[in-house]
């Protein structure tokens, strides 16, 4: 078939019938400001001793040169606490800029705690300062298994290699002290995600006319890397929403992402195993221009039509599915148009009364904006 005999028949199909993955990084010192807490990824709290119950600081006062304290009600000497040098000079061992732990007035722990939001290897490292005269027991726990010790009025630095889970929590503690002990704390946590396999349903990739995304970041994102002996030369088509054209591989790209959907024309059945790396929480599928956009779902997993959000770039606001359905000024038509390659036929995917209501994994869909700069969010597991 040559490329303008393809592109002919892909726009009757379409228009007729119907990366390597970076580690994610989070910095107490740099994140974290304590207007709020929680504060994203980040929870202060004390427990009695550490590995006991946790119990979220509920009250802010923020001083004269507008540092943030946190603590709990009802505590003596509002002890123990969590604040941010927000001061010009040092005070009490804590530097401009730091935020510092303080032990309760009954040795009680004061924990800063990182929640994980995702599954992979995670580096742990940073250091408690020696802030104030007095030395304190300083802690790193894993999901209440103690990781790191030390008692010490010096520096204690730690720099730990661990796994986690989505949920798991690494917790930063100062006790086993009462005066005096105000403690720095610089942390950071950096998590490489676990490389993944998913293989595409049985009889996905069939002869004719196949449109699909991938649902992993690819280890290697090259074509040949994932279709394998498969030649897909002239017979791979992405839509450049921004250009408003055709483009064709190998003449205009050689790798595939997960942002967007792709369509082929095959002369054969066969299956896919990708290897890679899950898109992390919050990924957001951008659609740069109004009209078509070819996007993919990056997801393992089925998930509801109805769970995506889509985020207005321009205006800073985000809807819900339903709610941008429902306004008068809708940024997405809600029948997103996908191939079943078994049938040879286009099918709607939409609410009730649609061909279907779930985004599948190694499914491409065409999404048609009414506005530029939108992101779609597609709902968790």
């Amino acid at each position: 078939m040559s490329r303008i005999t393809a592109i002919a028949v892909l726009a009757l199909v379409l228009l007729g019938v119907v990366s390597a993955a970076g580690a994610s990084f989070f910095d107490l010192y740099a994140d974290v400001n304590l207007a709020t807490n929680p504060q994203g990824n980040w929870s202060f709290g004390w427990e009695y001793r550490p590995g006991e119950q946790f119990n979220l600081y509920d009250t802010q006062y923020v001083g004269i040169d507008g540092s943030p304290y946190w603590w709990s009600a009802g505590m003596p000497g509002n002890l123990p606490a969590i604040w941010k040098n927000l001061s010009d000079q040092t005070l009490s061992g804590v530097a401009p800029g730091e935020i510092s732990l303080h032990p309760g007035t009954d040795e009680q722990a004061s924990i800063a705690r990182f929640t994980s939001p995702e599954t992979g290897h995670a580096r742990i490292s940073g250091y408690f300062g020696a802030g104030d005269i007095m030395a304190m027991e300083v802690d790193v726990l894993v999901n209440n298994e103690l990781v790191f010790y030390d008692f010490s009025n010096y520096d204690s630095p730690f720099d730990l290699t661990v796994d986690v889970s989505v949920g798991d929590t690494v917790d930063f503690v100062v006790w086993h002290g009462y005066y005096y002990g105000n403690t720095p704390l610089h942390a950071a946590v950096d998590i490489t995600p676990s490389t993944q396999t998913s293989t595409s349903p049985p009889g996905f990739f069939n002869p004719g006319w196949n449109w699909f995304s991938l649902p992993l970041i690819p280890e290697d994102d090259n074509v040949t890397a994932i279709f394998g002996a498969n030649n897909l030369t002239n017979r791979l088509y992405w839509w450049d929403p921004v250009g408003k054209t055709m483009t064709l591989y190998p003449d205009d790209f050689t790798t595939l992402g997960v942002q967007e959907s792709y369509l082929a024309f095959l002369g054969t059945t066969f299956d896919i195993t990708l290897t890679g790396v899950p898109t992390p929480p919050g990924y957001s599928v951008s659609v740069p221009e109004a009209g078509w956009t070819w996007v993919g779902f990056p997801k393992t997993g089925t998930e509801p039509l109805s769970g995506v959000m889509v985020r207005n770039v321009t205006m800073e606001q985000t809807r819900t599915a339903a709610e941008d359905a429902a306004a008068p000024d809708a940024w997405l038509n809600w029948n997103w148009v996908y191939w079943d390659s078994v049938a040879d036929t286009a099918r709607i995917l939409g609410f009730s009364g649609s061909d279907d209501t779930m985004l599948h994994p190694w499914y491409g869909y065409r999404v048609w904006a009414n506005t530029r700069n939108l992101e779609i969010v597609y709902p968790e597991p």
